[in-house]
């Protein structure tokens, strides 16, 4: 949930895990320090917009070419999009087999 102040923010938690104990909660917080107030009301993650803005910023002088990827990433509906996929064992196979990996199968254990 992203609300226009952490104050509300707080408050909504707090009624989203009263009315649903087992929800997965991401809220947004303008600053740090209220960051562990929405943990301490239910929230499973916590995202402070202002140390996101800022580590962008100073990326961004820096490596210019990954804050592109990441504005991408940002960009709903076009571009790179992040997807989660299931991974079987046969396909965990074929990744180790095509990167060659050493240490895949003791990573992973056989039966992983």
């Amino acid at each position: 949930m992203a609300v226009s102040r952490d104050d509300a923010a707080v408050l909504a938690t707090l009624t989203a895990r009263e009315l649903n104990p087992s929800a997965t909660i991401v809220a947004a917080v303008r600053e740090d320090e209220n960051a562990h107030l929405l943990h301490e009301s239910g929230a499973s993650s916590v995202i402070t917009s202002s140390s996101a803005a800022g580590r962008l910023l100073g990326l961004a002088t820096t490596a210019p070419h990954i804050t592109e990827v990441l504005e991408d990433l940002l960009s709903v509906g076009s571009g790179l999009d992040i997807v989660k996929r299931p991974i079987t064992m046969r396909r965990s196979v074929r990744s180790c087999i095509s990167t060659r990996a050493t240490r895949c199968w003791r990573s992973r254990g056989a039966g992983s």
